[in-house]
């Protein structure tokens, strides 16, 4: 074919050129390297707007548009023959690029000639999208097996491949257009030939969705676009859930392999790289997740694409756990900016998503289902992300539902909580801008979903339920839920529910396992109410006659009135003569602890020293207590075997005492040192260790003389030799034993007090452990005890210095960031500043000369 101007030719001979173009192009045997395609194509780049516009030209042109997607499919089998044979013409390629450049501009001409929108259905329209989706594919798919398939050739084929897929580009958007341009025939549900174009559009869609992953993100998000608009717009003829449930599969692998890929980034080194590649993946996994949302609006889910779905929503929660949490003590990883990309702007997408999925009933029974096999920390995270959803649902009973046959949210929130025990303790999760502890978060959402409860008797009930029950993260929900109760109801309404739990925890067995949680939430809600329903209260249930009411009432830290205290003090009085004079039996020491527990919590409530200055019956009542304190303290058997009751009464009586040395009374501090030391020497007891360890401290606070300091030693190394027999009382007690330190005028004790055992490298790992804050003026005066602490140690064990040599740093370290800020430091803090650092030196300068 020659090259000829086309601005003199007619319409019959534009036509008749392109026609023979397109016969010789499909002839057989032909050989497509001796094409010039740049001669052969140009009259097609040169039609003038007069012939286009003519009907026997529009339907060559329809052919020849399909011809040339048949051409271009010759081009690249012969091309991919080349390479499969490992050789390489260049013009052959050229020839491809060629095609789809006219491709390009025919598809430009045909998008032009639509007036205004066209339904698909007019003549010549229905081969348009099919040649053109055949065609992307194609080269898409040349495009991205280049690299493999062109092996050595490719460094000289890479200029021609990358303008080959920046043409396919452009007749994608260009197709985009052309799709846009169309609309719905209302009647094309009548026609089945059209409803078949419509239906194998989507398809050759999906399928160009496969050929462009792992491509361009770019691409991806274009492809992904094209298809979700056209599934939009044409959804009356896309009602098999057949195609539907394709796309969706579609959209959830995207989904998985994007969020998967940001959470393993977020474990890897942050850098430049990196941070490109999470923040990519993050935008993709919007994109897909905004899709699927669009989809659910449009198409009722059924059962397999709900469980599909449910599946996918678990996943994407445990996937994003490593980068919404962090442990405690864990570094953060990810700036802020990328954590309020997932925390954000995904997680807006995921609530925009359950919002539309949240009032189907085959997705509620799925994630109230009590046979589910979810992991429980993505289910629990589920959960707080469905609270706001619920609230906008139409459907919000259906949530709230509890009977045999049915769970209800709230009660499944609580079934998760003892199977992420240890998660609660120590995850924070990020929720958009902030970070929080994962216990407060879910106790806020659990407190959301109370209040959309429709029916909050039947609330009421479930919180009652799991507040008694013997998990203690359980029963702290629901008292932390019922609190927040207590605050938003009415005040009569709160009174009444006082009542009835008061009523409960009368009826409750003393030493009942399930009455911890009762009796402390009673303590707590008493502080809510008003005053004169507490005054009611108090009227109402006499001290005497509800000793467990007033525990609870007592533990709150309200400030009772003086003749609350004064009652206190003597029924403790009558109850400790009235047991000793009955021959002090263990078994009815009950009402004399749960009164000494009730004097202990008034105590410490209550401002004493004032009071004792305006009250004359207050001081005679504390002044008989104090005595029969000590009589009892001199009475009280030391040889019982050890026993619930006999360290129940132990540790409270010592409690009693410990509130009133710090008053100074006139109190025999040597009788119960010496009691406690006797007991405990031939009675070990773990129980009482914490206790021990508070009133020595107070005893050292006070410089009391009372008590022999050789006593004193031999009492902390009993309760130390203790403590090491339970974790969580050796942290108690040691961490009484550094206060001790400070406070103690003679630093050489706690040297003796360690002395013979393995408790000094105890105390020094504890001491290692304990954080040092820079930004206030305490850590001066801790880092100087404890630094008088350290020197003691070592300048009595010489053969141990090496060992302390770490914690040394440690502190040192600590002091001279704390001298960097000296200028801010008051005087009396620059000077403990100054005796640190030299006590510092000291013992860096004994250590090097040795």
């Amino acid at each position: 074919m020659s090259q000829k101007s086309t601005c003199g030719l007619s319409v019959s001979e534009t036509v008749e050129n392109l026609n023979d173009f397109a016969k010789l192009c499909l002839q057989e045997n032909v050989d497509y390297e001796s094409f010039n395609l740049t001669l052969c194509l140009q009259p097609a780049k040169e039609l003038p707007l007069h012939i286009i516009k003519t009907s026997s030209f529009q339907e060559t042109a329809y052919g020849f548009y399909q011809d040339l997607e048949t051409v271009f499919q010759c081009f690249l089998k012969s091309l991919n023959k080349q390479l499969i044979e490992g050789t390489l013409k260049v013009e052959l390629l050229k020839n491809c690029v060629n095609v789809v450049d006219v491709f390009y501009l025919f598809l430009k001409t045909l998008v032009g000639l639509q007036e205004g929108v066209s339904p698909l259905g007019l003549p010549h329209y229905n081969c348009i999208p099919i040649v053109t989706l055949d065609l992307l594919k194609a080269s898409y798919q040349h495009c991205k097996n280049s690299e493999s398939a062109y092996g050595n050739n490719f460094s000289i084929a890479t200029e021609l491949l990358q303008s080959l897929y920046q043409k396919t580009f452009m007749v994608q958007k260009l197709f985009s257009i052309f799709l846009n341009k169309l609309f719905l025939d209302q009647n094309v549900e009548s026609k089945p030939e059209e409803l078949e174009v419509y239906q194998n559009v989507c398809i050759k869609l999906l399928n160009l969705t496969s050929v462009v992953d792992e491509m361009d993100c770019n691409l991806v998000a274009v492809t992904w676009k094209i298809l979700l608009s056209f599934a939009t717009k044409f959804q009356p003829c896309l009602k098999s859930l057949d195609q539907v449930e394709l796309i969706v599969d579609k959209l959830v692998c995207g989904l998985k392999h994007h969020i998967k890929n940001a959470a393993g980034v977020a474990l890897q080194a942050i850098n430049e790289n990196t941070t490109k590649e999470f923040t990519v993946s993050c935008r993709m996994a919007c994109f897909f997740i905004e899709g699927l949302t669009k989809l659910i609006q449009l198409y009722d889910p059924n059962q397999t694409m709900v469980a599909r779905l449910t599946e996918l929503v678990y996943c994407v929660f445990e996937d994003t756990l490593p980068i919404l949490s962090t442990k405690e003590g864990e570094v953060e990883k990810l700036n802020p900016k990328l954590q309020n990309l997932v925390s954000f702007h995904f997680m807006g997408e995921m609530e925009k998503f359950l919002t539309f999925f949240v009032d189907c009933d085959l997705f509620r029974n799925q994630v109230l289902c009590q046979a589910s096999t979810t992991e429980p920390l993505p289910k629990l995270l589920l959960l707080l992300n469905l609270v706001r959803p619920i609230n906008c649902s139409q459907h919000v009973l259906s949530w709230f539902e509890s009977t045999n046959e049915k769970l209800s949210i709230i009660q499944t929130f609580f079934d998760i909580i003892p199977q992420v025990y240890t998660e609660l303790c120590i995850l924070s999760i990020h929720v958009n801008k902030d970070t929080l502890p994962l216990y407060e978060v879910v106790a806020s959402r659990v407190s959301a979903c109370v209040l959309a409860s429709p029916s909050f008797h039947q609330v009421e009930i479930e919180l009652l339920n799991n507040l008694l029950c013997p998990h203690p993260y359980k029963s702290m929900l629901a008292a932390d839920v019922w609190c927040f109760l207590a605050r938003l109801i009415p005040p009569d309404e709160s009174f009444q529910q006082f009542k009835a739990l008061v009523l409960l925890l009368k009826n409750l067995p003393h030493y009942c396992a399930t009455k911890a949680p009762l009796f402390v939430l009673v303590g707590r809600l008493f502080s809510f109410l008003l005053p004169h329903h507490q005054e009611a209260i108090v009227s109402t249930y006499s001290m005497k006659s509800n000793f467990a009411l007033w525990e609870s009432l007592s533990s709150s830290g309200h400030q009772f009135s003086a003749p609350i205290m004064i009652d206190s003090c003597q029924t403790c009085v009558t109850l400790i003569d009235g047991w000793v004079g009955n021959g002090g039996c263990l078994g009815d020491s009950c009402d004399v602890v749960s009164c000494l527990n009730i004097t202990h919590n008034l105590l410490q409530s209550s401002n004493i020293t004032d009071e004792l200055h305006k009250n004359l019956s207050l001081k005679q009542s504390l002044s008989l207590l104090n005595e029969t304190l000590q009589s009892l303290w001199l009475v009280l058997p030391t040889y019982i075997q050890v026993g619930e009751a006999m360290t129940e009464l132990l540790k409270h009586l010592l409690r009693v005492s410990t509130s009133f040395i710090k008053w100074m009374f006139n109190f025999n501090l040597s009788l119960v040192t010496c009691k406690v030391l006797t007991y405990l020497q031939n009675h070990p007891n773990a129980v009482l260790t914490c206790e021990v360890a508070k009133f020595l401290v107070t005893l050292e606070s006070l410089g009391s003389k009372m008590v022999g300091n050789e006593t004193k030693i031999k009492l902390w190394k009993q309760v130390i030799c203790d403590a090491t027999k339970n974790w969580l009382s050796q942290h108690k007690v040691f961490n009484e034993m550094e206060l001790f330190s400070r406070l103690t005028r003679n630093p050489s004790n706690i040297n003796l007090i360690c002395a013979g055992s393995n408790n000094l490298e105890l105390l020094k790992s504890h001491l290692q452990r304990i954080p040092v804050e820079s930004n206030t003026s305490i850590p001066c005066i801790y880092d100087k005890h404890r630094l008088k602490l350290l020197e003691t140690i070592i300048s009595n064990t010489s053969e141990n210095r090496d060992q302390f040599t770490k914690c040394l740093q440690q502190v040192f370290i600590s002091l001279q960031i704390l001298k960097d800020c000296k200028p801010n430091m008051s005087k009396q803090n620059k000077e403990t500043l100054q005796n640190s650092l030299e006590i510092l030196n000291k013992i860096f300068t004994t250590t090097n000369s040795d």
